[in-house]
């Protein structure tokens, strides 16, 4: 196994818990450190089931002999909650994973958080809901999720430079900073074309494309697509051979027109032809229908439905734990898979074994650290979304990605808004630049026999060669798995489909929005008795999808290192997105009903909310965890009852109330906008946001790694590229030439 050999210590709280998960899948021996009484999930039944599956378990006061020379024996030690101790006084070559609400400094560190609170302050929050009713937070605890994700990235990838190297890390992860990775393209709009996204839910996005009600439930249609029309003839030959009056009159020209499909006159005219339709068939059956047309549409999709999918099930995606079904490995590595998790530990199962076998720290050795990656080569095949970021953040880890284009057949995004000042231009897209910043541009015609053998030249040279398009597509390239590992074996392929390269619905087409809709956040991302809503993004694209692949990648060169082999990764980015929600699943087995949305709500709260508050769509989000927090919200607020809270908050200022209640020891947070979260200081002070010069762009902001690491420069080395910018460059380096229209 990529991991076999490490010792993961990880101290018991929700932060983190699935970063360890993460590593004990692929191998690692990871050890469950809980204080006396057991941790904080072990209350949460399910919670606890599915994130410490496979740990090994034992109980220690944290400030112990043992418990210390446990976390200085190791590889890596999580750590959710602060140590009373930094074991990398003794082991210099130890990585600790260090996570919190906001990071370790700034005017916010030591603030109180809960899930929500950072799903508020980092931005996402906003982007949820229907307009004119409070913001949603996102189902299943994502920004808990998010920063494991993001943690167990720069844990691994420092992990790597440790074993070659001896140079150990603290990786200080802030939970509002992940959160701020998912915000899709809200930062870019605001300072490209001046617009604050909010939420759009209950309608369409734009004509065509949105939740509509069928027979036996909702599904979500793209008539559209990110940055195109492209299935709009095909949407509008569906609505005719069912005999939609007027639907002819679809293909005029107008309907070609983005303005036009955005008016809420063009939603009108579309909801009237195509909401019968899909009132009168089931959700199996218009999925089977749009998928003959080979048109984006998906069912939203249930617990139970997920739990039924043939398509999960045919690729034996769930597994059994506590006579349970739960979401299985999230990405398949083919030399080295995941492993079968037994159940979370008893408490204090494994005390005898753990304490035995307490490791002595390694003798330190002296070594420069840079950036993990450096001097490896990824050749970029991806477009769009999730696969875009994946190779980002190689690159933000020091690879040099060569992202491979083509100048007649645009990565999509590159034509999707926001563009600089509103002017259209294959470089000009904000939404393009922050998936792509840091990497370097070849144009490449692969039809063309010159340009075919340049890509195979640097697959041939590349670490890792990765693509996001259906299976088959780089095969029908010449550019598969099999002709790559003939010319490279130690090439390390990552290929990210929407369902995967098995099953019966491998060729399914989609975009993070259909993903969002098949993996149930969009049902259960909701008001209760309301119609779906999502977290209004991409959500898979942006958090868990590009995070589990990386995870994957970096695992893969570890057993590379090792043994020279590379290894064909598949991530169907249906089943890591599923897997951030695994209690729900769970869930759904033990109980009557299908799991609902629960809104803002929490089962472990006393209370928990999203608040009005002076101004216009102003909001403050409140998690009251035990009598004492409601005592002090109610002192804050001047109120006897906590049914009065609604009333007492619309009143305040959203800023000065947060830092109100924050100072009272209640977790609470403003539900900000773009314009605030730019304007955060406690962003600002951490520098997440990295002001970078592009060629037609002028300086605009890019998303920083949401982690710092000792030895890793905090922003991307350059800008996106512009198209094609680096053909000539990369062609001197692999010291080969090509015709010019061969170069395009």
């Amino acid at each position: 196994m990529p991991l076999s050999g490490l010792r993961v210590v990880e101290f018991a709280a929700p932060l983190g818990a699935y970063a360890g998960r993460l590593f004990a899948g692929l191998g690692a021996d990871v050890v469950l450190v809980e204080p006396p009484g057991g941790g904080p999930l072990r209350a949460r039944g399910l919670l606890h089931a599915a994130l410490n599956a496979g740990k090994r378990g034992i109980t220690l006061d944290w400030r112990s002999e043992d418990a210390r020379r446990l976390a200085e024996g190791a590889d890596l030690v999580i750590a959710g909650a602060p140590l009373p101790f930094d074991p990398r006084l003794t082991n210099p070559a130890l990585i600790v994973l260090q996570l919190s609400p906001f990071g370790a400094d700034g005017p916010y560190a030591g603030w109180q958080a809960e899930d929500i609170t950072a799903l508020a302050l980092g931005g996402m929050l906003t982007l949820a809901g229907y307009p004119g009713a409070p913001p949603i937070a996102a189902c299943g605890e994502q920004a808990i999720g998010a920063a494991s994700l993001f943690g167990a990235v720069g844990a691994m990838a420092a992990l790597l430079r440790a074993e070659a190297t001896g140079a150990g890390a603290t990786v200080d992860v802030s939970m509002q900073e992940c959160v701020a990775m998912g915000q899709e393209n809200a930062i870019q709009f605001l300072e490209l074309e001046g617009v604050v996204r909010g939420r759009n839910a209950g309608g369409q996005r734009q004509a065509g494309t949105g939740v509509f009600a069928c027979r036996d439930g909702h599904v979500y249609l793209m008539a559209g697509g990110i940055a195109s029309n492209r299935f709009w003839g095909a949407t509008v030959q569906w609505l005719d051979d069912a005999g939609a009056p007027g639907a002819a009159a679809l293909r005029d020209a107008k309907w070609d027109d983005a303005a036009w499909l955005n008016t809420a006159e063009a939603k009108r005219i579309f909801a009237a032809m195509w909401e019968p339709i899909a009132a009168a068939h089931s959700k199996a059956e218009l999925n089977a229908e749009a998928k003959r047309r080979r048109i984006p549409l998906a069912p939203v999709a249930t617990a139970r439905d997920i739990l039924g999918s043939e398509q999960l099930n045919a690729r034996g995606y769930f597994v059994e734990q506590d006579g349970l079904r739960v979401p299985g490995a999230p990405y398949r590595l083919s030399a080295t898979p995941w492993r079968a998790l037994g159940p979370a530990p008893g408490l204090d199962e494994h005390r005898d074994a753990v304490l035995r076998d307490i490791r002595t720290p390694p003798a330190p050795r002296a070594a420069p650290a840079g950036p993990p990656l450096t001097g490896l080569r990824v050749a970029d095949f991806t477009w769009i979304g999730a696969g875009a970021y994946a190779t980002r953040l190689l690159a933000d880890l020091g690879a040099d990605v060569i992202k491979i284009e083509s100048a007649t057949r645009l990565d999509t995004l590159r034509d999707a808004k926001p563009f600089k000042d509103r002017v259209r231009g294959v470089n000009r897209s904000g939404y393009f630049a922050d998936r792509n910043c840091g990497k370097r541009s070849i144009t490449l015609d692969l039809k063309h026999a010159d340009g075919l053998r340049v890509a195979r030249e640097l697959v041939a040279r590349a670490d890792i060669v990765a693509n996001n398009f259906s299976p088959g597509v780089m095969e029908r390239l010449g550019l598969g798995f099999e002709t790559v590992r003939a010319m490279n074996p130690g090439a390390i392929y990552l290929a990210m489909s929407m369902q995967g390269a098995t099953g019966p619905e491998h060729e399914s087409r989609g975009y993070g929005l259909t993903i969002s809709a098949l993996t149930g956040f969009q049902h259960l991302t909701a008001l209760p008795g309301r119609e779906p809503a999502g977290t209004g993004t991409n959500y898979p694209d942006h958090i868990p999808n590009p995070t589990h692949a990386v995870f994957a990648v970096l695992a893969a060169l570890r057993h590379r290192r090792a043994t020279g082999q590379g290894q064909f990764i598949d991530v169907a980015q249906t089943e890591p997105t599923i897997a951030m929600l695994a209690p729900i699943i769970m869930q759904a087995q033990l109980q009557a009903e299908d799991p609902g949305p629960n809104g803002n709500t929490h089962p472990h709260m006393r209370l928990q909310g999203v608040f009005p508050c002076a101004g216009d769509d102003r909001w403050i989000a409140i998690s009251l965890r035990d009598a004492q927090d409601a005592q002090a919200c109610a002192r804050v607020l001047g109120i006897a009852a906590l049914d009065a809270l609604p009333d007492a908050t619309r009143t305040h200022d959203p800023h000065t109330l947060m830092r109100a209640l924050q100072a009272a020891g209640v977790p609470a947070g403003v539900v900000q906008t773009s314009a605030d979260v730019l304007s955060d200081p406690q962003l600002r002070h951490r520098a997440h946001f990295a002001p970078l010069p592009h060629a037609e762009m002028g300086v605009t902001h890019y998303n920083a790694l949401p982690f710092t690491m000792d030895g890793l420069p905090r922003h991307p080395r350059s800008a996106a590229p512009l198209l094609g910018e680096h053909t000539a460059e990369i062609c001197a380096e692999l010291g080969i030439t090509a015709s010019p229209e061969a170069l395009q």
